[in-house]
């Protein structure tokens, strides 16, 4: 069992902590890492393109590198299948990259195998399991405890040596409103890793794809990226707030504008359709989103919102939001 670790506090607040660099800055952080995706959806070609790029400090998705060691632990492959696709994505390696096709699992001994691999190369900034399933074999995987102490103790393997632990994963085959409950198990696996990606390619006909982040040290982010000619590139980049903001409702946008040049707006649901000009626009779904979207939209906007029902008819007041108002 670990030991209790105790920080003193005013030690911690101003003695300077060195930040361990992130592989790929904004996408690849120090930690465990988790990227799923469906089979036959690119996951492994993307992989293989990180690991040669950041062996070699050459630019990945067109974000800059430093070189550093890497073992990609391709447990679905072969070597002759690893020599062809290498041949498809470069000209020439590094060799600080290396490979394993085979390894024990976490019941049966893989972190001593990495302990005595981190002695022999020390200098190993990034390893990579494709696929985690391969290192669960007989680990008794199924329940949150069971995923969440799987991924857990790889994650401390990745935090006591300063590095980044990339586990390739697999998604559901049911699709979900959020895309991170996809990823193939329990929140156990979600909730012990630094990082959670999906790589969304509903179409595998298509070359478009997107690629769902977030975690403690990146930004909830989702990327635009096309693959062709056996790589991934990226098309557009959308930050957290940008993804809000196209969560919003146009006719919360449009009741935004409409209270522009207005201190206070009073009338019902259908009057204010009206006012909109929204023509097709449910009058009850719009009360639906001015209640929906009120504390993250309307209020950091500026305009107070209220419901109230009277004598069987519910009218609506949006005001300019002060302290007078309030």
């Amino acid at each position: 069992m670990a030991e209790l670790k105790v920080y003193n506090a005013e030690k911690l607040f101003y003695e300077p902590i060195e930040s361990t660099p992130q592989v790929v800055t904004g996408l690849i952080p120090s930690g465990l890492t988790v990227i799923a995706g469906t089979q036959k959806c690119g996951k492994s070609w993307m992989i293989l393109d990180l690991c040669l790029s950041v062996s070699k400090g050459e630019p990945f998705l067109g974000i800059p590198t430093e070189p550093i060691d890497v073992l990609y632990m391709a447990l679905e492959d072969t070597p002759e299948r690893i020599q062809k696709r290498m041949y498809k994505l470069t000209d020439d390696v590094s060799p600080r990259l290396r490979f394993a096709t085979s390894s024990k699992t976490l019941s049966n001994g893989l972190i001593g195998e990495l302990n005595e691999y981190m002695h022999q190369f020390p200098e190993t900034k990034m390893i990579v399991i494709d696929t985690f399933m391969m290192v669960r074999l007989g680990g008794g995987e199924g329940t949150y405890a069971n995923d969440y102490a799987d991924a857990s103790k790889l994650k401390k393997f990745a935090d006591a040596y300063k590095i980044a632990i990339i586990l390739v994963h697999h998604v559901r085959k049911m699709r979900a409103t959020d895309i991170f409950e996809m990823i193939s198990g329990t929140n156990g696996i979600t909730g012990a890793a630094d990082t959670n990606m999906v790589l969304d390619r509903p179409n595998p006909h298509s070359k478009d794809a997107d690629l769902h982040m977030k975690g403690r040290d990146i930004e909830v982010q989702v990327w635009k990226i096309q693959f062709e000619n056996c790589k991934w590139s990226i098309v557009e980049r959308k930050n957290e707030e940008q993804l809000f903001q196209e969560s919003i409702p146009t006719d919360i946008h449009a009741v935004i504008d409409f209270m522009s040049d207005k201190r206070e707006w009073k009338g019902t649901a259908t009057e204010l359709v009206n006012a909109l000009e929204a023509e097709g626009m449910p009058p009850n779904l719009l009360s639906k989103h001015l209640s929906q979207f009120d504390s993250s939209a309307l209020k950091p906007a500026g305009i107070y919102f209220k419901s109230k029902k009277t004598n069987g008819k519910r009218s609506i007041t949006l005001r300019k939001s002060d302290d007078e108002c309030r």
